[in-house]
């Protein structure tokens, strides 16, 4: 098959609205032009009827069908992390009409970001590909897409594909694919009178001021309350300087009726300033421990799809001697070769407070050594087993070669002045609420802080010190709502002033 990648090059213009979750009149089964779209008629070879499995590139995909869909049966695809290309379920080819609009959409599931491409037929039976739309993870929820398509000349049949091609699972069911576009709202009757009022910023410190933008149409005349007063323009704007949270209101009267619009501008205190010590900007680190197979499987992606570098700090042992549930050395590999802080965390996972002068050496020395010759990465970093420490440890770790070490349980967060063989963290536990877990990031970025998460476990049905992807999940994107900086221990520890 032609990459559908290279197809994008020449892209055939497709017209499309895409949305989430949206609600559509179900077709009927005339008007649906994919046969059994709801995969509840089982073919040959484990395929639905009238359904293929196909791939592009060298993928080495799983297909499973049937399994538990949206309504009754759904189609799998889980794609290996050792896949190049994608794969996705294909329905027989479906006639078209050149510039008609269709209107597609289908249900799914998936841990990670897909895609929906589309493949042109003409008569002569040549096919040529083009991007549709790119849909992010549902978060292992169902949710519906919908994509208006236009059918450019020539074309006589098409295939619509959801597909994968990342790390991950992705189930489909209930597809549609019928003639006409989703019908937008009607417009407003002629003459009836129409307004929008907005601010910037809508959140200000006291002291700040904020600009009421306001434009209205069909309108004779607009009047002012609540936060402001007074008659207005039909257009304008007005800054305005709360000395506390205001909404203000405004209503126009014009010959086809009387409309009204407000907006609050949020007013905060004006913030205390930071405690001594702060960075210049606040810093939240995700950090790995223990070498678990789940960090490479299921954290690992959703770093790499927000886009954030995390510090993983390996026990080696089970790395070396292949334990159930530990990472493989190739996993490792992969994780520095994308760019994330690989970290020292011994050979045994020991009680280093417990050992002799020369276990403790050999714990922290075999375990970095290793971890060098394996990923040609200098590690510099290092957290102790079970948070036990002392100053003979903190010596050997600096005699090492290692620059900083990070605890566990402290709930508190560094300044640019902590110790840095005694970072402060707090390792999750399944007992700990989301609201305390965002107070700390919350903190870390109004005082200029940093706040190390310690992570085990990410997996669902784990001991007390896992945490489930959908937390995790919910974690980063928390993180990425705020803006704050994410940094590796290794990049956090630059920044210290000590």
């Amino acid at each position: 098959m032609i990459s559908i990648r290279a197809g994008r090059l020449a892209a055939l213009a497709v017209a499309l609205a895409l949305s989430f979750s949206i609600s559509v009149p179900a077709a009927s089964a005339a008007d649906n032009l994919i046969l059994n779209p709801a995969l509840e008629t089982a073919g040959s070879g484990g395929n639905p009827a009238n359904w293929t499995k196909t791939t592009w590139g060298s993928p080495t995909p799983m297909f499973a069908y049937p399994v538990a869909g949206h309504v009754g049966n759904g189609a799998l695809i889980t794609f290996g992390s050792n896949s190049t290309g994608d794969a996705r379920w294909a329905h027989d080819p479906v006639t078209v009409t050149p510039g008609t609009t269709y209107t597609y959409s289908n249900w799914y599931k998936s841990n990670v970001a897909t895609e929906i491409d589309i493949q042109y037929i003409n008569s002569s039976g040549s096919s040529s590909w083009g991007w549709v739309a790119s849909l992010p993870s549902s978060n292992n929820t169902w949710q519906q897409v919908t994509a208006n398509i236009t059918i450019p000349s020539g074309t006589t049949k098409i295939v619509v594909f959801h597909l994968i091609d990342k790390t991950g699972t992705l189930i489909v069911d209930d597809f549609s694919l019928t003639s006409g576009a989703v019908s937008p709202p009607p417009p407003p009757p002629p003459g009836a009178p129409t307004l929008t009022l907005s601010a910037n910023p809508t959140t200000i410190t006291a002291g700040q001021q904020s600009t009421l933008t306001w434009n209205s149409t069909n309108t004779t005349s607009c009047t002012a309350s609540n936060g402001w007063t007074g008659s207005k323009a039909l257009s304008g704007n007005e800054t305005v300087s709360p000395a506390a949270t205001a909404t203000y209101v405004l209503s126009c009267t014009g010959a086809g009726g009387n409309i009204s619009q407000q907006v609050t501008v949020t007013v905060n205190a004006v913030p205390p300033p930071p405690p001594p010590g702060g960075f210049s900007e606040g810093m939240v680190t995700l950090s790995f421990d223990d070498s678990w197979t789940s960090q490479y499987t299921t954290a690992l992606p959703i770093l790499q799809t927000a886009g954030f570098k995390g510090t993983f700090y390996l026990t080696t042992e089970p790395i070396q001697e292949g334990w159930d549930d530990f990472m493989t050395p190739n996993q490792v590999k992969t994780i520095a070769q994308q760019g994330h802080e690989i970290a020292g965390h011994t050979v045994t996972h020991a009680d280093l407070t417990t050992l002799s002068r020369n276990r403790i050496n050999q714990e922290i020395k075999n375990s970095k050594t290793y971890l060098q010759n394996l990923t040609g990465a200098i590690v510099t970093s290092f957290a102790y087993p079970y948070g036990s420490l002392n100053n003979t440890i903190k010596t050997l770790l600096k005699n090492a070669g290692y620059t900083a070490a990070r605890g566990v349980d402290y709930e508190t967060l560094n300044t640019a002045t902590t110790d840095k063989f005694d970072l402060k963290s707090q390792c999750i536990e399944t007992g700990d609420s989301m609201a305390s877990i965002k107070a700390q990031i919350d903190a870390a970025k109004a005082n200029k802080q940093w706040y190390i998460l310690c992570i085990h476990e990410v997996k669902n049905g784990g001991d007390q010190y896992s945490t489930t992807p959908a937390r995790f999940q919910e974690i980063v994107d928390y993180i990425t709502s705020t803006g704050i900086k994410v940094v590796t221990v290794k990049e956090g520890r630059a920044l210290m002033s000590n």
